[in-house]
């Protein structure tokens, strides 16, 4: 993916090479709301979830680059790669242009986006430019370019637990490794989701323990996850807050938290695990 300084060459580059094919007394010419106008058809087809319309907002041989992947090239392809983001829980896209020039038929848009789940919660939000044609009287995306505006999550990667520990109106009541329970659990979290898998021994009884789905940054290092699956079906559907603090390869997570990274001392738990990429 780009930064913001290779977007801004990339644009100069453009803008440089469409004037040299232009007349050298051609001067760009403001079509943002033309390009707005592009882009609300774009975001209706994203929230009908039509990835088959979205591709067709598309040139031929238009392309996409998105983070982490080779650039997609054609309508097909295009049409695949918006029909897996769909299958991935982004609900609604909502473009904001901030400046749209053209000269004949090609301009340039530079905005920022936001991406958002089924349930109205911010997932993402970035910058992008875009170069459009304009084909049969209609600006077409030719060339989409976006990158995200979120750090880095410092606990992306695979992690394995270490210790566990509940508290239960000011006491212990369960505790691992140095208590009754006995515990194996790996934690893995990317861009967005993460997901979990072990199992926990109580009473000589051995129990599953997944569960998995997305999650948010609230403020500094409060978290947000959404629970999308579980093995325990009650919490399929919830949100956990959690204060999440990484020193070196220690992971420490300490939930229910409040959007400060406050917690209630006597009633709260805490994991720490250990990286393990």
């Amino acid at each position: 993916m780009k930064n913001v300084k290779n977007l801004s060459g990339i644009l100069t580059l453009v803008l440089l090479t469409m004037f040299c094919l232009s007349s050298c007394d051609q001067q760009p010419k403001d079509v943002t709301e033309q390009i707005k106008q592009a882009n609300a058809t774009f975001m209706e087809a994203y929230s009908n979830g039509d990835a088959h319309a979205l591709a067709m907002c598309y040139t031929v041989d238009g392309k996409v680059f998105p983070a982490n992947s080779e650039a997609i090239e054609g309508q097909e392809a295009i049409e695949a790669f918006w029909n897996g983001a769909l299958g991935m829980g982004i609900a609604k896209a909502d473009l904001q242009t901030e400046s749209a020039d053209a000269i004949g038929n090609m301009a340039v848009e530079i905005g920022k986006y936001k991406l958002y789940a089924k349930n109205g919660q911010l997932i993402d939000h970035g910058k992008y430019m875009v170069n459009w044609t304009k084909v049969d009287g209609k600006w077409k995306l030719h060339q989409d370019i976006w990158n995200t505006s979120i750090p880095e999550p410092p606990m992306k990667g695979a992690w394995k637990l270490v210790s566990y520990k509940n508290i239960a109106n000011g006491s212990v009541a369960n505790n691992f490794p140095d208590g009754q329970l006995e515990m194996h659990q790996i934690k893995i979290w990317t861009s967005g989701h993460f997901a979990f898998s072990g199992t926990y021994t109580v009473n000589n009884q051995l129990n599953d323990n997944y569960g998995g789905g997305s999650y948010t940054l609230k403020s500094g290092n409060v978290f947000s996850e959404n629970i999308e699956y579980h093995s325990a079906k009650q919490m399929v559907g919830t949100s956990v807050k959690m204060l999440i603090e990484v020193q070196g390869n220690i992971l420490t997570q300490i939930y229910p938290a409040d959007d400060q990274g406050n917690y209630d001392e006597d009633n709260y738990s805490v994991e720490k695990y250990e990286r393990l990429d």
